[in-house]
């Protein structure tokens, strides 16, 4: 979920939806050119041929449009690279972290000028959302016994790929991402005396902070 709730709309309203989507895609064309720091709300409303009054019906200010954008960015770039097992299977950990990896590369061709407080929220919501995923895969069926409860280790692991995934990030010369995700997820297993083995798996969307859902 966003870290900063958005002012409340009607979802279901066509139009509110249209304008918030002028709003987004405005805003993430701006990150394009120019830091986070120095992009102000007029220049987002300018961009989206809107009106700032409009802007705070949907936004309370610019760090809740951005934590909305990373959120549903976040969101709809790893449902796409790994889209979690409806029955507990180890591979998933390296999809989630080549998924992770693959995302901070988009980002960093999406939003090159870096700016502080864009990189301290985007690390902020990508832990949030890989630990509600992490934490979902452990409640599959299939998933083995451990001393050790579910939230901690969940907390442990997702903190584990994301941090992974901005070593790898931070890589002059960075590893093909499968390979790096194959070598890497069995160290961040170690402490945790996780136990290895796959199982034949269906796909599902998981959708952090909700129940799992089969797709089938």
């Amino acid at each position: 979920m966003p870290l900063t709730a958005p002012t409340q709309r009607n979802p279901l309203d066509p139009r509110a939806r249209r304008t918030r989507q002028l709003l987004v895609d405005a805003f993430r064309e701006l990150m394009r050119d120019r830091s986070y720091g120095r992009i102000t709300v007029g220049d987002i409303t300018a961009k989206a041929t809107v009106n700032r009054a409009t802007f705070y019906l949907h936004f309370r200010d610019k760090d809740a449009l951005l934590d909305h954008s990373l959120d549903s960015m976040t969101r709809e770039a790893l449902d796409q690279s790994a889209p979690a097992p409806a029955r507990w299977d180890l591979g998933y950990l390296e999809l989630l972290l080549a998924g992770a990896c693959d995302f901070l590369t988009r980002l960093d061709r999406e939003c090159p000028r870096s700016h502080r407080q864009f990189e301290v929220r985007l690390e902020t919501q990508l832990q949030v959302d890989v630990r509600a995923r992490v934490a979902a895969w452990l409640a599959l069926p299939g998933a083995p016994a451990t001393s050790r409860p579910a939230a901690l280790t969940a907390t442990l692991l997702g903190a584990g790929v994301c941090a992974a995934a901005q070593a790898w990030r931070q890589q002059e010369r960075r590893p093909a991402v499968r390979a790096f995700a194959h070598e890497t997820i069995p160290t961040l297993l170690a402490p945790l005396g996780a136990v290895s083995g796959t199982v034949p798996a269906r796909h599902v969307r998981i959708e952090p902070g909700r129940t799992v859902r089969s797709a089938g």
